[in-house]
């Protein structure tokens, strides 16, 4: 576990971004999870993305396929603890450090491709910058450096709560 660099960083030229730690083989793991339902056509181009945000104190991974939803909870992890979860380091708004992540979606396929390749056991150093809707992610403490397009949360399909979803079932009284 180490801090994010003052190069991923680049302070001068971001002001709403998360800057975050996580073991590559723990988001390998919970993509796949997610991911499997993500379809070779889906009929929109947000539903090859996964919903990633933060929830009272742990970081989801989400993903929908407009027929089913899937999501994996994972704790946050701490400076002692980077290994078991997502290590939060920084986090901007309009330049203001702030106590919450902001949500965004990585790009399913292209992540997993990059992880692939990856070697095992390596820790992930992450900036997300939410101007420039980029994932910068960093490992080998700096030596190797990749850069992938985020979305918008706001374009991913809203999970309705338990509350919200009306069950009703009209059965023809001839079934009785």
């Amino acid at each position: 576990y180490y801090n994010i660099s003052e190069k991923m960083l680049d302070n001068s030229n971001r002001s709403n971004y998360a800057a975050f730690n996580l073991p590559a083989g723990l988001l390998a793991k919970s993509l796949k999870t997610v991911g499997s339902i993500i379809g070779s056509r889906p009929p929109m181009p947000i539903l090859e993305y996964v919903l990633m945000q933060q929830e009272d104190g742990r970081i989801t991974f989400t993903s929908c396929n407009q027929d089913a939803w899937t999501r994996i909870l994972i704790p946050e992890g701490t400076a002692e603890n980077a290994l078991s979860g997502i290590a939060l380091q920084e986090m901007r708004e309009n330049g203001k450090l702030t106590q919450q992540m902001k949500p965004f979606c990585l790009p399913y396929r292209q992540l997993m491709s990059v992880l692939s390749a990856m070697p095992a056991g390596m820790q992930l150093q992450c900036v997300a910058d939410y101007d420039r809707h980029e994932l910068t992610v960093s490992y080998d403490r700096d030596d190797n450096l990749f850069t992938l397009p985020i979305e918008d949360a706001a374009e991913f399909p809203r999970i309705k709560s338990l509350a919200e979803v009306e069950s009703r079932a009209e059965v023809p009284s001839e079934w009785f």
